[in-house]
This record gives C-alpha cells, sequence and structure tokens, in this order.
C-alpha cells in the first residue's frame, strides 16, 4: 500500500483489506504522521466493499513501526466509540 515509489490510495478488490506501509520516504525507518493513519484508517471504514482488514506495519528498522501501530490502534479503538 505504502512504498515510496506506489501511489498513495486504496484499491480495493477483495472484501478483506491487506495494507502494507514500508515507511515513506526513507524505506523501512520513517515514521507515518498521525493524519497519514487516520486518513487510511477512514477509508477503510467507509469503504462498504471492506469487510476485514489487516493493516502492517513494516517501517520497523526503527522504533517508528511499534509507535505507529500503537496510535493506530488508539485511533481504531476512537472510532469504535
Amino acid at each position: 500500500m505504502n512504498h515510496p515509489q506506489l501511489p498513495e490510495y486504496i484499491i480495493v478488490t477483495d472484501p478483506t483489506a491487506y495494507i502494507r506501509l514500508h515507511g515513506n520516504p526513507q524505506l523501512f525507518y520513517s515514521n507515518y504522521s498521525d493524519e497519514f493513519l487516520i486518513n487510511i484508517l477512514n477509508n477503510l471504514i467507509s469503504n462498504k466493499k471492506i469487510k476485514d482488514a489487516y493493516v502492517f506495519f513494516n517501517n520497523t528498522a526503527s522504533t517508528a513501526g511499534i509507535m505507529n501501530a500503537q496510535q493506530f490502534n488508539l485511533n481504531f479503538s476512537k472510532a469504535l466509540l
């Protein structure tokens, strides 16, 4: 889904979404902004074709992936309220 050489929009071809975030602009290192993560979450929630979603953070050469996963989980929890 997100790689320095790929587009940043979700292409839905199946009811199961698989989002893989590699870090952008620096592959495997870059941190994603909260705004970017909220945008992905909102796109997943609003797309009625998506029934299940898996979001993988592959920007784990530093602590960015861990921090982004925690923030995404927090945003998801807030969206359920």
